[in-house]
């Protein structure tokens, strides 16, 4: 359906024939405001994006009464704030009177999709005070089966429009990319080495495959902030529920380095506090923080932000083997976190600043190595204990077997006796007949009930062994070849 515009049909009428001939043309003299609302709530959405194009006050009706329709209230436009469906996009671009965009989430549909890519880019292009674009794919249902939007025909318009997005008109810009697997800057010339196509063979470590993508969400940090020039933040799956962001890793594994030019990944105390302060995972689960130095009030915030956390790893790097204990805490002060149910730390001094910490939270497990070459490590063990012998909800260790080699000292056994609340202990060895040191440590614990022995191959005598060394009739234990999981092993 079209429409003449109306300057037209009033001009092809003659001057006296007009029945206002004095008066300028304007559609609000044709008809009423409130008559012309009336006949356009009449109006599909393709029909109003027509007369959009007819004048001033036909574009700012026709866009406003969709949108409203679309279930956008006129509080969140005011605000800068639009949650739309694709299909919404050219209605957008058309627009001129909303309100400046500032934060823009779409939900693709799977007709137009390339298209509606495109008009996105030049949305973005258009927009200047733009915070943050959050993108959405979700899977089609179809024949009983789930099918992604960004399948390989779609993968090098994925390219191209993200490419613009990011560059086009930043191009000096730094870009920081985070996901799952990744928390560090990356140049636009690299960053298609972390997201590739299924069918590439790539041996980059840890590539995303883009049909793997269902959301991405771009923040832009538009101002200096800290003496930090302005970046682009880009999250891969921040808001999905297809392929839920559920751990963030603050920093980089040392492995990983190994394998990767990780020289230039180092991020600054002013880059990560700007980032946790921008970043909301629904979904998080498990954080874990690898940065040497991080800012305590910048951290606390994005965990009061996600009261959802359930576990806390602490794996922040010794300065080395004569570094003094403990560390400055991760977060200050205390903060009940009501789902936190496992904590970690790269040394014992680091776990029991954690517990302190979370103190009103209560995690059920508690991981730590049963380290005798660090010094201080020894009395921080002690510490530990005398804590954890003050609780009294059922509490299952989970110990790393790596540097159990020296054995328990006195006090280790006699603080032992203490932990009334100790309900399961969880080991990691590499081999169970060359590290027994730990056994009598484990015999000394009143309340224990289940053993958990995980190993790389575990096989009948290592059962045998442990049993032997385990002096506890109707003891649970196993022996199994995985790696402790980031839950609670055993339900109290």
């Amino acid at each position: 359906m079209g429409f003449w515009p109306v300057d037209i049909l009033w001009n092809i009428f003659p001057s006296t024939s007009q029945p206002f001939p004095n008066i300028p043309f304007d559609g609000c003299y044709v008809l009423p405001v409130k008559l012309w609302d009336c006949i356009f709530l009449h109006l599909d959405d393709s029909t109003l994006f027509v007369a959009a194009a007819v004048c001033r006050l036909f574009n700012e009706r026709c866009i406003h009464i969709t949108l409203l329709r679309n279930r956008l209230e006129p509080s969140d436009m005011a605000a800068g704030n639009y949650s739309i469906l694709s299909h919404l996009l050219p209605f957008l671009l058309r627009a001129l009177f909303i309100p400046t965009i500032k934060n823009l989430s779409c939900v693709f549909e799977e007709s137009n999709l390339l298209i509606h890519l495109r008009l996105v880019s030049g949305l973005v292009a258009q927009s200047s005070n733009l915070d943050w674009v959050d993108l959405q794919f979700p899977f089609i249902a179809r024949d009983g089966s789930r099918r992604r939007l960004l399948d390989a025909a779609k993968h090098h318009v994925f390219r191209t429009v993200l490419s613009s997005m990011l560059f086009t008109r930043w191009p000096w810009r730094d870009i920081i990319l985070v996901s799952e697997y990744h928390f560090l800057p990356c140049p636009i010339r690299e960053l298609f080495r972390y997201l590739t196509s299924e069918q590439d063979e790539s041996v980059f470590w840890k590539c995303i495959p883009i049909a793997r993508i269902s959301s991405w969400k771009l923040y832009f940090q538009q101002t200096r902030v800290d003496g930090l020039r302005p970046f682009t933040m880009l999250v891969i799956n921040e808001s999905t529920t297809n392929q839920p962001f559920q751990t963030l890793t603050l920093g980089f594994d040392p492995i990983e380095s190994r394998f990767n030019d990780y020289s230039r990944s180092r991020l600054t105390v002013s880059h990560l506090s700007a980032i946790l302060a921008k970043l909301t995972l629904p979904h998080l689960q498990s954080l874990i923080i690898r940065f040497r130095h991080i800012d305590p009030s910048a951290l606390r915030d994005f965990l009061i932000r996600h009261p959802q956390i359930r576990f806390i790893s602490d794996k922040r790097p010794r300065a080395g083997w004569d570094a003094p204990l403990p560390r400055n805490p991760l977060f200050h002060p205390p903060l009940a976190m009501p789902n936190l149910r496992r904590i970690e730390g790269e040394t014992t001094a680091d776990v029991l600043s954690l517990l302190v910490l979370t103190a009103p939270s209560l995690p059920c497990t508690i991981s730590f190595a049963f380290d005798a070459l660090h010094r201080g490590e020894t009395d921080a063990r002690a510490s530990l204990f005398r804590h954890i012998s003050h609780r009294n909800i059922p509490t299952e260790l989970e110990i790393s077997g790596a540097v159990i080699q020296a054995e328990p000292t006195e006090a280790d056994l006699a603080l032992a006796q203490t932990l009334h609340c100790v309900e399961a202990v969880s080991l990691t060895y590499d081999c169970i007949t060359e590290s027994p040191a730990l056994f009598p440590w484990l015999n000394s614990l009143p309340a224990l009930s289940h053993v958990g022995i995980i190993t790389w191959y575990p096989d009948h005598e290592d059962l045998t062994f442990a049993r032997a060394s385990l002096n506890r009739p109707g003891t649970d234990l196993r022996v199994e070849a995985i790696l402790p999981p980031r839950e609670a092993r055993y339900s109290f």
